[in-house]
């Protein structure tokens, strides 16, 4: 399959070429050889190419969150419950609330949480 040395993306028939050739068993080695491509690049096709369609997941991009939903429903209690404990004597902190649930994120992560909460 003749291609245009400067084009870097995969062309449609090429995909096509990779699913069939999947679905005949082939490896990504072989695959690779056969279009002419590196074996790295076959290789991410195959795993973007079965991350869709209906019964694929959908691949979470980025960094994963500091505080889960589960932490934050947490924080919001504890967050009440030093306020109760305070009773207006002095005020209650990010710092504090951090300490007290013993989190490894940031004060800023706790403030946006609680912030997002209402």
């Amino acid at each position: 399959m003749a291609r245009d040395p400067g084009y870097t993306h995969m062309a449609e028939a090429e995909r096509r070429l990779l699913k069939k050739w999947r679905a005949e068993g082939k490896t990504c080695a072989e695959i690779a050889r056969l279009l002419g491509r590196d074996k790295g690049t076959i290789s991410r096709q195959v795993k973007r190419l079965s991350t869709r369609g209906p019964k694929a997941r959908s691949l979470k991009v980025g960094r994963p969150k500091a505080l889960d939903e589960k932490t934050v429903e947490r924080l919001v209690s504890k967050t009440k419950a030093l306020t109760r404990a305070a009773d207006a004597k002095y005020q209650v902190t990010a710092s504090m609330i951090r300490k007290a649930m013993k989190l490894k994120c940031s004060e800023r992560v706790i403030l946006e949480a609680l912030h997002a909460k209402g």
